[in-house]
């Protein structure tokens, strides 16, 4: 017999034998127990030999233990609380600014500036202007006299006699204030006294005799003063006494209208192509205009009644001509009127006329692309104003 199958074999029946005295053993417990709840019953206990005690060594195993199916939990999802709707609190107004009472500003008492003292200028008297125009006004000096009768306060002054009487007097802006005396001195009638600047009636009066009366008028800035003494029949003189000018203190002299600015090309330094009989005559030499004021040549003519006319050729060299068209110094008191016409090419472009006691008139002409120039002296007789064109210079 195989060994292994022998001891498996005892192995057995050791087990058998174990298991049998276990079953025995656990009986007796359970009889004894049952005899005891009968009360005064002996019990004989039968002897026997015991059985010899087979110990078996089980080695524990462990058990297995059963894997538990692993659960996620579910997410308890709690209600939410419903949220009260935000309050939005409604903006509060703005409190308008409560304008506090501002102190009132301390005005100190500034000390006034002295006022700036004109400078002293001289007085003038009108009898020492330039005249434009003696239409028939005597200026007086030294001591007056009437009737025998010196008046001491009375030293300068502008008379006129039997009839209407004109005078034209060259201020040239450099006053503010005419201030003086007039009467009439006729013996009977009366006498009318006008001024006018620059064309503009500044004072008018009557005057029947035997009275004094004020002249004070504004001449700012005025070029021209015009006297005109107008009488009735009876009257036959009139006299203004100390007509005193007052110097203006912030005249500017503007530049004058006989100033050349450039390199100018002088005509009269160009010979004419046409001039019959020389009546336009060119004049190298310097002169005075009826304001005092200079100029370095001229063209003229040489008889005062009719029309004259000059041409030069300027072949298109030339841009801009400028002059001054004036009545010379000492020109004839009430002439005739004298007319300058430029023509460029036969079509004309300027023209001017002067009467006894205008002021000069500047001339200023675009000649581009001109190739031909015409000059016109015109008048109407043998009393037509001596005029002279002045300075008339060619600028390329």
């Amino acid at each position: 017999m195989n060994l292994n199958v022998f001891k498996g074999i005892v192995v057995t029946l050791v087990l058998a034998v174990g298991l049998v005295n276990i079953y025995l053993h656990d009986n007796e417990i359970g009889a004894s127990n049952n005899l005891t709840a009968v009360a005064d019953v002996p019990v004989e206990t039968p002897t026997h030999s015991p059985l010899p005690e087979v110990v078996t060594v089980v080695e524990p195993q462990e058990e297995p233990v059963p894997e538990l199916p692993v659960t996620t939990p579910e997410p308890v999802i709690e209600d939410e609380p419903e949220l009260p709707e935000p309050v939005i609190p409604e903006p509060e107004p703005t409190p308008e600014p409560v304008a506090e009472d501002e102190p009132e500003p301390v005005i100190e008492d500034i000390p006034e500036e002295p006022t700036p003292a004109l400078p002293d200028l001289p007085p003038s008297w009108l009898n020492d202007m330039i005249v434009l125009l003696d239409g028939g006004l005597r200026s007086r000096e030294g001591d007056a006299t009437m009737g025998g009768a010196l008046f001491p306060e009375f030293h300068r002054w502008i008379e006129s006699r039997s009839g209407d009487r004109t005078g034209i007097y060259y201020l040239g802006g450099r006053y503010s204030r005419l201030e003086a005396m007039w009467e009439n001195t006729s013996h009977s009638g009366a006498v009318t006294l006008e001024i006018f600047a620059d064309d503009r009636m500044i004072y008018t009066q009557v005057s029947a005799g035997n009275q004094l009366l004020p002249i004070s008028v504004d001449v700012t800035n005025v070029l021209r003063l015009r006297i005109v003494f107008s009488y009735d029949r009876a009257a036959t003189n009139a006299i203004i006494w100390n007509p005193m000018l007052v110097p203006n203190p912030d005249f500017v002299p503007a530049q004058s209208v006989f100033a050349v600015t450039g390199i100018p090309t002088w005509l009269v330094s160009i010979a004419p192509v046409n001039n019959p009989s020389n009546i336009i005559t060119l004049n190298n030499t310097p002169g005075t205009s009826n304001t005092g004021e200079l100029f370095s040549n001229h063209i003229s003519r040489s008889v005062n009644s009719g029309n004259f006319a000059a041409d030069w050729r300027l072949d298109g060299s030339f841009k801009r001509l400028t002059g001054v068209y004036t009545i010379p110094q000492g020109g004839s008191p009430l002439s005739l009127p004298s007319t300058l016409i430029i023509e460029l090419d036969d079509v004309e472009v300027f023209s001017v006329t002067l009467n006894t006691g205008d002021l000069p008139v500047f001339v200023d002409i675009d000649i581009s692309g001109a190739t031909k120039l015409t000059i016109r002296l015109n008048g109407l007789g043998s009393a037509t104003l001596r005029s002279v064109f002045a300075n008339v210079a060619l600028f390329e």
